[in-house]
């Protein structure tokens, strides 16, 4: 109720100071002028009783004079200070049931002159109804209309600034913006938002936002000012659970270690983490995760192992491997041929395969987890057999195939010898049912004349698994020099002798001496000095001693197959690696580089002894 007396007293104090001087008239106040008829004046004794007459006895306001006359009674009660007591006649008047419209004219210019602004608003609102209802009532309306929206505007303008000064306001900004504001539990606005006025007192200020804590304050509102609130909203907090294959794995959160799996936090401020999971023997996972407001983020991990394993195939016999710098050692395969090393580390490492005489395999490989790298062993020979100087050769495939050679005297050689040639094994193991020859039981022959059982052969060249050989078969005895050879690789192989003299023999691999003895065919030890009275004529073979009598045969390709009656030095073998002999060369008796044949006859450059081929055998590139 005290509010309300204030309010009123200063509307009241307002509409004074904000009304219109007595004695102007707006514009929308004004009449269209008329002229003026002659006032005649009369004798008044009761101001009232003229008041009456003059407003309740005339008609209603039919001319623009009628409102110059009740303007004129308004004028004579300012001038003759009777304001008071024309105001107290009017108002009676109004209160009665049926009222003469221009008793609220003149009330209404009344109520102007003495700064009653809303009074005066009444006053013409009831005018204007009685203009509707009375048609023929001649009025000028914008006077009604103009002056009632002033006064309107004043009113409102009063109010509102009376009412200011009575209430305060609330002005809440947030980060981040758009939360909804609510006060005493009533939805207002979003941020930043600022209330209409309120009344003095505490109120329950309340902020909500999407994925964000809810703030609820209680805030003191003071008439005339304005509360600023300014909050920082904070997310709700989300949740981590991690577990990992094998368990028991160190988690880092943004670097910092934080536990092990299985692993479950709480109230982690949502945002973007760097997630490292780990355990020894395994290798490392980074994970690079959101968590989310108010949600559980769960991860299951599985951890690889850190090591894996290799396998070399068509591993080259006693070849050396260094990985990463350091020789290893491995285990046999399931697979032949096959070397494994299991628990290498995981990542990229370098492997070098070895060998004296061959090629070395340097390679990258990549150890993947709990799998097998496998890496080709097979080493390339490093040799000075040159297929772009040698082109063709002899293929044999060990079932059969040889060559063969009419008896010439020229190859009946008994003082000097010497043979070479390119051999490639392509297999080293025999059939089982073949008899041995001097007790050799995978013997290869290269070259041969071999006696037969009644005439002593001329000699033999050739290999076994174990061995070179040469045979001289004259006194039942070989000049023997223990090599493990190895299959699917070149060898370049030679002999060198002179009768009558053991200790001249020298039998060379890939043009270095290979050191031997001299047998029998028991292998007892003997000088190999003898020699025969005569040797048979019977033909040579190459690749086999006698396919008529002893099933043995050579399998895999001969080149480069020379035959000389003189003694050829170490320097002149090492030579013959690298190149082919001229046809005419002094001591050569035979050589074959199978480079011209025709109707399975070989041509022989060092003479006239041709090579025919049988079975299967024939000329590849």
């Amino acid at each position: 109720m005290k509010k309300f007396l204030v309010l009123t007293s200063i509307i009241f104090s307002l509409l004074i100071i904000n009304s219109c001087n007595p004695k102007e008239e707006t514009a929308s106040n004004k009449i269209v002028p008329i002229q003026e008829a002659p006032v005649v004046e009369t004798k008044q004794t009761d101001p009232q009783q003229s008041w009456k007459e003059s407003l309740l006895s005339g008609k209603a306001i039919e001319t623009e004079k009628d409102i110059k006359s009740i303007k004129l009674i308004i004028e004579k009660a300012v001038e003759n200070n009777r304001l008071d007591e024309l105001q107290t006649f009017l108002e009676t008047e109004s209160k009665k049931e049926k009222v003469p419209p221009q008793i609220l004219f003149g009330l209404s210019l009344v109520y102007g002159r003495k700064g009653l602004v809303k009074e005066e608003y009444k006053a013409i609102e009831k005018l204007e109804e009685q203009v509707k209802q009375r048609p023929g009532i001649v009025f000028n309306l914008s006077l009604v209309y103009g002056r009632k929206e002033t006064l309107k505007s004043q009113i409102d303008k009063a109010e509102a600034e009376a009412k200011a000064l009575l209430q305060g306001y609330i002005s809440v900004k947030s980060t981040p913006e758009g939360a909804e504001v609510y006060l005493d539990g009533e939805l207002k606005g979003k941020t930043p938002f600022t209330t209409e006025g309120l009344g003095e007192g505490s109120y329950t200020l309340e902020l909500q936002l999407k994925d964000y804590t809810d703030l609820s304050k209680t805030i003191s509102v003071k008439a005339g000012k304005t509360t600023g609130i300014t909050e920082k909203l904070t997310l709700i907090p989300g949740s981590l659970v991690i577990n990992s294959d094998p368990p028991g794995s160190t988690v880092l959160l943004n670097g910092e270690e934080i536990g092990e799996t299985p692993l479950e936090l709480n109230e982690i401020v949502p945002d973007k983490y760097d997630i490292l999971i780990k355990k020894e023997r395994y290798q490392e996972q980074i994970l690079h995760e959101t968590i989310e407001p108010g949600n559980i983020k769960t991860l299951n991990v599985k951890l690889n192992s850190s090591f894996g394993n290799l396998s070399i195939t068509n591993f080259t016999n006693n070849a050396t491997v260094y990985l990463d710098g350091t020789k290893i050692f491995l285990n046999y395969g399931l697979l032949p041929g096959t070397r494994n090393l299991n628990n290498v580390s995981v990542g990229r490492h370098d492997i070098n395969i070895q060998k004296e005489g061959f090629f070395t395999t340097s390679a990258k490989i990549d150890i993947i987890s709990n799998k097998v790298t496998s890496i080709n062993g097979n080493l390339i020979q490093d040799t000075p057999y040159n297929t772009e100087t040698f082109k063709n050769k002899l293929y044999l495939d060990g079932h059969n195939d040889y060559g063969e050679i009419r008896y010439s005297s020229k190859l009946n050689l008994r003082s000097k010898i010497s043979i070479e040639a390119w051999i490639y094994i392509e297999n080293l193991s025999i059939d089982s049912n073949v008899q041995d020859v001097w007790g050799y039981t995978s013997s290869r022959p290269i070259i041969s004349q071999c006696h037969d059982g009644s005439t002593a052969g001329n000699y033999t060249f050739g290999i076994s698994s174990n061995d070179i050989y040469f045979v001289f078969e004259t006194i039942d005895s070989r000049y023997t020099c223990s090599f493990k050879f190895e299959e699917k690789r070149w060898y370049h192989v030679a002999v060198t002798h002179k009768f009558g003299n053991g200790s001249g023999i020298k039998i060379y691999i890939d043009g270095k001496v290979v050191k031997g003895i001299w047998v029998d065919d028991s292998g007892n030890r003997i000088s190999g000095d003898g020699l025969p009275a005569s040797n048979s004529r019977k033909s040579y073979f190459v690749g086999s001693y006698d396919p008529n009598r002893i099933k043995k045969y050579f399998k895999g390709y001969i080149d480069e197959l020379r035959v000389w009656n003189t003694i050829r030095t170490e320097v002149e073998i090492n030579q013959s690696l690298y190149k082919e002999p001229d046809s005419g060369e002094k001591g050569l008796v035979l050589y074959y580089n199978f480079n011209n044949s025709e109707n399975n006859k070989v041509v022989d450059h060092g003479g006239k002894n041709n090579l025919l081929l049988k079975g299967d055998a024939h000329i590849s590139n």
